[in-house]
C-alpha cells in the first residue's frame, strides 16, 4: 500500500510539473518516433503490425499537423522493415507532408550491410543524398549535426554495422566507428555554447537488467557505449534519444538520459512529445489515435499480437547469461511471464512477485526511476 501510495504521489507531482511546463509560452514543442518499421507486408508478425505502418504513420503526421506548437520532429531510426528502397520510397511519401522539419537517422533495419545486400536495398552511401531534407543536407556521411531551433544543436549518429564482426549480431547489434567518435568530440568541442540533443538508435544505458552482457538483449546495447557517454560527459550532454528495444523506457547514468520510444507499430503504439523550457525537457508519451484496427480496438488487437511475441522473447533471454536457466523452467517462467512482461512495454513497470519465478527474475520487472510516460529532464 506504501508503495501505491508513493506512485500516486509522485504521479501527482507530475501532473503539477507538465502543467507549468506546457503553460510556459517559451516552451519549445518537438515529437519523438521511433521503429516505424515501413512496409509494403500484408500480414503482421513477432508483435509487429507491419500491415497498418503506413496507417499508422500517416495518422500521426495528421496529429503533428494539427498541432501549430511543434516545432520539429525527431525519428531515431529503423524507418523501414527491411530496408528496402521500395520502402523507403512510401516512407518519404508520407512524411514528406509533415509541415514542420523533420530530422531522422537510420537503424539497423534501414540500410545495406552484410546479410541483407543487393541492389534492391538502400546503400549507405544512398542514404544521405536521399534524406538530405531531413538533416543530411550539409554531408555525405551517415552522421551530421544540425541547428534546430535557436541555440539547440541537434546530433545524429548512425550505430549500424556495416563490417562482419565477432562481437555481436551484425544484423541487430550496433557501434560508432572510430571515425565517427572522433568527429562527435570535434563537433561537441565547436559547439560547447550550445544546448544539444543527441539521436542513437541503439541504447546506450542499461534498461533491462544484464542488458549489456546478455547473449539476446546486448544487440540492443550499443557495443562501444563506454566511449560514447565519455565523449558525452566531456561536453555535459545529457539527452539522448533512442530507440531499437521498442519500449517506452527511460535511464539515467552519470547525468545520462537515455530516452527510448517505443516502436509506433507495437503495442502501446506510441510515440512521445516533448517541451524544451530553459533549463530541461519535458518527456511524455502518448498513443496515437488511430481506434480501431480489424474491428478491434488497436490496443487491444495490438497487445494480443505482443503476447505471441513476448513469450519467445522471455524464453530467449532466461536461457541466456545471466540468467542462464534450464530450459524447462525458462519456459514456465516466459508462459507466466506475457501478461506482465506487456508492461515493461507501456513503461514504468513494477510487479512486486509471481508465482514460481524466482525473486532474481524479478528485478528485470522493476522499472527504476525516472518515470517512463512522464518525466523532467535536465537540459
Amino acid at each position: 500500500m506504501i508503495k501505491q501510495i508513493k506512485f500516486a504521489l509522485a504521479m501527482l507531482l507530475l501532473l503539477t510539473i507538465s502543467s507549468c511546463v506546457t503553460d510556459d509560452p517559451n516552451a519549445v514543442m518537438f515529437v519523438v518516433l521511433s521503429d516505424l518499421h515501413i512496409s509494403l507486408d500484408s500480414s503482421d508478425s513477432n508483435g509487429h503490425l507491419y500491415s497498418k505502418s503506413r496507417e499508422l504513420l500517416t495518422s500521426v503526421v495528421a496529429d503533428i499537423n494539427a498541432d501549430s506548437r511543434i516545432k520539429f520532429v525527431l525519428m531515431s531510426g529503423d524507418l523501414t522493415k527491411d530496408g528496402l528502397l521500395a520502402e523507403h520510397e512510401a516512407f518519404r511519401s508520407i512524411i514528406a507532408t509533415v509541415n514542420v522539419p523533420v530530422y531522422l537517422i537510420p537503424g539497423n533495419h534501414d540500410v545495406e550491410h552484410p546479410g541483407k545486400e543487393g541492389a534492391q536495398y538502400m546503400s549507405v552511401t544512398e542514404f544521405p543524398q536521399y534524406y538530405k531534407d531531413y538533416g543530411y543536407n550539409q554531408t555525405s556521411k551517415s552522421y551530421y549535426s544540425a541547428d534546430i531551433y535557436d541555440d539547440i544543436l541537434l546530433v545524429g549518429l548512425d550505430s549500424t554495422i556495416y563490417a562482419p564482426t565477432d562481437d555481436i549480431d551484425q544484423d541487430y547489434g550496433g557501434t560508432l566507428s572510430r571515425e565517427q567518435l572522433s568527429w562527435l568530440d570535434a563537433t561537441l568541442g565547436a559547439n560547447s555554447e550550445k544546448k544539444v540533443i543527441v539521436m542513437v538508435h541503439h541504447n546506450i544505458n542499461e534498461h533491462i537488467y544484464g542488458q549489456a552482457t546478455n547473449e539476446y538483449l546486448n544487440d540492443y546495447y550499443l557495443l562501444n557505449s563506454a566511449e560514447l557517454k565519455t565523449v558525452l560527459k566531456k561536453y555535459d550532454v545529457s539527452v539522448v534519444f533512442s530507440g531499437h528495444s521498442h519500449i517506452r523506457d527511460i535511464k539515467e547514468e552519470d547525468g545520462i538520459y537515455d530516452i527510448i520510444t517505443t516502436s509506433l507499430l507495437m503495442y502501446p503504439l506510441g510515440y512521445r512529445k516533448c517541451m524544451i523550457t530553459s533549463e530541461s525537457i519535458w518527456v511524455e508519451g502518448v498513443a496515437t489515435t488511430i481506434d480501431d484496427i480489424n474491428g478491434e480496438s488497436a490496443s487491444d488487437y495490438a497487445k494480443s499480437q505482443l503476447s505471441v511475441y513476448v513469450k519467445d522473447m522471455l524464453f530467449n533471454i532466461l536461457i541466456a547469461a545471466p540468467y542462464s536457466y534450464p530450459a524447462t523452467t525458462a519456459s514456465f517462467m516466459a508462459t507466466i511471464g506475457v501478461t506482465p512482461m506487456t508492461t515493461v512495454f507501456e513503461g514504468d513497470e513494477y510487479i512486486e512477485s509471481l508465482i514460481g519465478v524466482p525473486q532474481e527474475f524479478m528485478i528485470y520487472l522493476q522499472d527504476e526511476p525516472p518515470n517512463d510516460n512522464a518525466t523532467l529532464v535536465p537540459f
